[in-house]
């Protein structure tokens, strides 16, 4: 019988096959295909490539003295006989080296351009605060939320101090309604221009923002509405909301699922009691303003089942004399 057993060369074969591959995904990984690399990307990459050189690099050859017979070989000899395999590596180190010595801390970074407009170096901070909006992203985007609040905030008042700060503030803003007319509204880019607003107390202009959207394009502004829906309830503009919400239930289920949200965050914290009632008393508030707020709206559009509908769910969750109060006894 024909015997089908691997041979030696084809195992080696093989291994280098499934080392290269590893390799190669590795590779693949910091090809930035809807995102810029950021370190995870790094650690992933370096992770598959590490595990594709383990699998390439030789344990031992095979003795001509006694066949079949494992010894291990002169470090030398190993370097000379896998050159491939030394390559690989070289090409991964020289992928890796430039973003990694890129790959900065962003949120020391910001640190670094408070602490430089303290200090007086409002020039130096305010090219770190422009650097920073530009391109913390690329390195870490868990800084998306402090990007567009603390950062733009700091960013705005060393603006009081340094008056090309808050120049320089107002045409980044610009840029972004620039991009939307140029390559059209999305919204990431309403998100960005709306956050710049509402850091300058013009959320007005967000509003006409929006209304233009509306008129252009409703389901484009139904996507862009989740950004500002909160300033929209605060300033009272029910003549937009009117026209972005058909259903206040609906509405009223997002609001629940935020606050499902952010009662998540806290229930999971363990040990430190204060933060644990900051936290709570927070997002107890929040879901009660909002929820006062969409009956008011209810009730102002004539809408008076659905504040009722509104007001029993709300009670149901948080009983609170707001809610209670909300719709008049006489409705």
């Amino acid at each position: 019988m024909e015997n089908f057993a691997l041979k030696p060369g084809s195992r080696h074969l093989r291994r280098r096959t499934v080392g290269f591959l590893w390799i190669l995904t590795g590779l693949i990984l910091l090809i930035p295909w809807k995102n810029p690399v950021d370190k995870d990307d790094i650690i992933r990459a370096a992770a598959f490539s590490f595990i594709g050189i383990v699998i390439l690099s030789p344990i031992g050859g095979t003795d001509n003295s006694s066949r079949g017979t494992q010894v291990k070989k002169p470090l030398f000899s190993l370097i000379k006989s896998n050159i491939i395999t030394m390559k690989c590596i070289a090409i991964l180190v020289l992928s890796l080296l430039p973003l990694m010595s890129d790959a900065q801390d962003m949120k020391q970074y910001l640190d670094d351009a408070r602490q430089m407009a303290n200090e007086g170096k409002y020039k130096e901070a305010l090219e770190k605060y422009i650097w920073y909006h530009e391109h913390a992203l690329e390195y870490d985007r868990a800084q998306a939320g402090v990007r567009l609040s603390f950062a733009l905030s700091y960013w705005k008042y060393l603006g009081t101090l340094y008056p090309p700060a808050l120049t320089a503030f107002i045409e980044m803003r610009d840029k972004k309604i620039r991009l939307m007319n140029e390559n059209g509204i999305t919204p990431a880019l309403f998100m960005e221009a709306a956050a710049f607003n509402r850091t300058l107390n013009q959320d007005s202009l967000t509003f006409n923002l929006l209304d233009e959207i509306l008129q252009k394009n409703p389901e484009q502004a139904k996507r862009c509405y989740p950004f500002i829906s909160d300033q929209l309830f605060n300033a009272g503009r029910y003549d937009l909301l009117s026209k972005l919400i058909q259903k206040p239930m609906d509405e009223f289920r997002t609001i629940e699922r935020r606050y499902a949200a952010d009662t998540s965050v806290y229930t999971r914290i363990r040990g430190d009691m204060v933060r644990i009632k900051t936290l709570k008393f927070l997002a107890e508030n929040t879901f009660v303003d909002r929820s006062v707020k969409l009956i008011r709206f209810s009730l102002a559009v004539n809408d008076v089942s659905s504040a009722k509908e509104i007001q029993a769910k709300a009670i149901g969750i948080i009983d609170d004399k707001r809610i209670r109060e909300a719709v008049p006894s006489g409705k």
